[in-house]
């Protein structure tokens, strides 16, 4: 793909998340190095500013699910980003569906460049959270495989809603904090924060600190990861009551609208 395409499709790709249709183009990207490109033109084209990244494709189904031989990484940008509670409109036209994840917020800088420890990537952050990401699909095809037309698509990502932070999150054991989902009041899914490659959230933040997809700006402090799914793929339409409980760290709610 051209400079020239990579942009057009770009604005199609973000015109299409906030209008709830979907893009029928010829145009995708064809290997991941594409695929990272298109991102960083979606991302230019909302004229928003960072606040944090998303992790995808964080388990081994995901990934074969996906087609992809590492997880993904995309940024969530200002004004998407809400507290529990929020009422999430989705448009049903991009398959929106939810997933439950864990939070890290950073309270330090990481500078990209890699060969961090967990130890390193720990002393950065400065709270944990229960969250959900909502995401959809905005291509009407993906033939060149899920994984690179969803990392290329905004990473997927639509909104993203947040509970109430947990300040000390080093006073708790990361890899073993529950969750679990109701939809309309009906357990739907439950997971545990260990439910990754990496065994952990701040494993999945360490792996991305150390990652070839970390942005060149690093990760700043005041950033929010989300660090991949520990309920799975939920799809969700309009009236359904979501709510998770996270343990310690409490619920977090949403309404589809």
């Amino acid at each position: 793909m051209t400079n020239n395409a990579h942009t057009a499709l770009a604005k199609e790709l973000w015109e299409a998340r906030q209008a709830g249709h979907v893009v029928d183009s010829d145009q995708h990207p064809t290997d991941v190095a594409q695929a990272y490109q298109l991102l960083e033109a979606v991302t230019a084209a909302t004229g928003k500013n960072i606040v944090g990244y998303k992790l995808g494709a964080t388990t081994a189904p995901a990934l074969e699910m996906m087609q992809l031989e590492e997880p993904f990484a995309g940024p969530l940008l200002d004004g998407l980003t809400f507290s529990s509670g929020h009422t999430a409109a989705v448009f049903a036209e991009n398959n929106p569906a939810l997933e439950s994840e864990f939070v890290l917020g950073l309270s330090k800088d990481i500078p990209a460049g890699g060969n961090l420890t967990e130890s390193d990537v720990a002393a950065a952050v400065g709270w944990i959270a229960g969250g959900f990401e909502l995401i959809g699909k905005r291509f009407a095809e993906l033939p060149t495989g899920r994984g690179l037309c969803t990392i290329g698509d905004g990473a997927g990502n639509f909104i993203v809603v947040t509970g109430e932070p947990n300040n000390d999150p080093h006073a708790l054991d990361l890899a073993a904090l529950p969750v679990t989902l109701k939809v309309n009041g009906e357990v739907s899914a439950s997971g545990l924060s260990n439910d990754s490659l990496q065994g952990s959230p701040l494993g999945m933040l360490t792996w991305f600190a150390n990652s070839s997809v970390v942005p060149e700006r690093g990760l700043k402090a005041g950033d929010m990861i989300y660090c991949g799914t520990c309920t799975g793929l939920t799809p969700v339409k309009s009236g359904d009551k979501v709510e998770a409980d996270f343990g310690v760290l409490g619920t977090v709610s949403t309404t589809i609208a």
